[in-house]
């Protein structure tokens, strides 16, 4: 398998979408078609993919119904790669339908879940966390930057791409929480979007990843996705960061 197709094959199981048959026969097509056989068998393919013909069949129906997959009615029925159009961005509205649907049923519940638990800003009910950790650094990050009131500051390589990073700081910015970036490198159009949200972006020496809110409750990943965590504890942490922003570049 040259490379292009089995990058191919990884992005299809990573969108969860496709069932590893299923990756298995579309991988076997494609070699084929490579080959100059665009039209086959179920047979064929079968020994390609290394799969029985049972399930071949029965994949390459499901395949079928995804539209990235055509045949004849005829009795020696054959299958082909569709190429009447490209199936993919078929295939994401799909996903964009259902995130909707999910989206909106996230939103009521959001809704109960506030009647049952009001709000009181006790981070942690006001007991004191720290522990080390060894996943998992956007979801704790997320859940310190959805606890802030008055500030956050962000230290990075560079500006977080994460979209749930980016949400959460989308979410601090609308409370009107004071959000401060400190990165080692900056891309224009990374430091114009914060401006428009009115973030403040320096430049400065960064030798880990850290989020910081309130002073008080922060996460640091200081080796590959590990690090430490910790809430309501006020420490060196504050000085530390502070110390960088003074001495950083303004932009």
């Amino acid at each position: 398998m040259d490379n292009r197709l089995e990058d191919f094959c990884s992005m299809l199981r990573n969108t969860g979408m496709f069932d590893e048959l299923e990756v298995k026969i579309l991988s076997a097509l494609m070699s084929m078609r490579k080959e100059k056989k665009n039209k086959c068998t179920a047979s064929e393919i079968s020994k390609v993919a290394l799969m029985s013909v049972t399930n071949t069949y029965k994949y390459l129906y499901s395949l079928q119904e995804k539209g990235i997959i055509e045949s004849n009615k005829d009795k020696n029925k054959v299958f082909w790669l569709s190429n009447t159009s490209n199936p993919f961005p078929r295939l994401q509205s799909f996903l964009a339908r259902e995130y909707l649907k999910k989206k909106d049923l996230f939103s009521k519940a959001q809704q109960v879940y506030e009647n049952f638990v009001p709000i009181n800003g006790h981070v942690w009910l006001g007991e004191k966390l720290y522990e080390k950790y060894e996943s998992d650094f956007e979801s704790r990050a997320a859940f310190l930057m959805d606890a802030a009131h008055e500030e956050i500051i962000i230290v990075a390589e560079r500006v977080p791409n994460d979209i749930v990073i980016l949400e959460a700081i989308k979410r601090a910015a609308v409370r009107d929480v004071k959000i401060k970036v400190l990165v080692r490198q900056m891309e224009p159009a990374a430091l114009e979007k914060l401006k428009q949200i009115g973030i403040e972006a320096r430049l400065g020496r960064v030798s880990e990843k850290a989020i910081l809110s309130d002073g008080e409750h922060g996460i640091v990943q200081n080796s590959g996705k590990g690090g430490f965590w910790f809430t309501n504890y006020s420490n060196e942490y504050r000085q530390k960061l502070e110390k960088l922003w003074n001495e950083a570049e303004k932009l």
